[in-house]
């Protein structure tokens, strides 16, 4: 589908996402809210492959004190990446690139709010790939601004989550604890400079 020449995502994305009315009401939500969450945004067929490209990518281990620990990997599906900042540029009225990166946390791993980081100004788009994750076991992650949290990404399987991020907006996911027993938290970040 195209909309003043921008692409959307086609039959990878949920068509409901692409109505121009949905599109609209979303577009107007993350105007007044700076953040907005789609659930079962990819065709599921889309989204069972996305699932099992993960569970084959290489995780690298990130142990950085005053950081955090948890696992990354270049995310390397260009077509979802394609149609995904397709969506965002029609949602944005212009044309986007993104940077992508895959998020693996578990049991023990976190990362930390730092006083002296500043989130990169822009958009984050979080596509999360875990099936299935309680709220009790932490590993949610939180945006804080002015030292209150004003953001929380609880993972819910197949959904989008668009948050505008910039000057005094810091994040952070919090301690995964044993309830999560082996369950992994996944997601792909998306970063847009907007």
């Amino acid at each position: 589908m195209q909309k003043d020449g921008l692409c959307l995502g086609g039959s990878m994305i949920n068509n409901i996402y692409e109505r121009p009315e949905v599109l609209s009401s979303l577009k107007k939500v993350f105007k007044e809210q700076g953040s907005v969450q789609m659930e079962v945004f990819l065709e599921p067929k889309i989204y069972d492959e996305v699932v099992k490209g993960i569970k084959k990518a290489y995780m690298k281990k990130v142990n950085v004190p005053l950081e955090g620990l948890y696992f990354q990997a270049p995310f390397q599906k260009k077509e979802i990446t394609k149609a995904i900042d397709g969506w965002i540029s029609a949602l944005m009225e212009k044309p986007v690139k993104s940077e992508q990166t895959i998020f693996s946390f578990r049991h023990k791993d976190y990362t930390i709010c730092s006083d002296e980081h500043d989130e990169k100004k822009g958009l984050m788009a979080f596509l999360e790939v875990t099936k299935v994750w309680g709220e009790n076991w932490g590993g949610y992650t939180s945006f804080i601004k002015n030292n209150e949290e004003v953001f929380r990404i609880v993972p819910v399987a197949n959904t989008l989550t668009l948050v505008s991020v910039g000057e005094k907006m810091k994040k952070f996911v919090k301690y995964v604890n044993y309830h999560a027993g082996k369950t992994k938290r996944e997601y792909i970040k998306f970063f847009y400079e907007i």
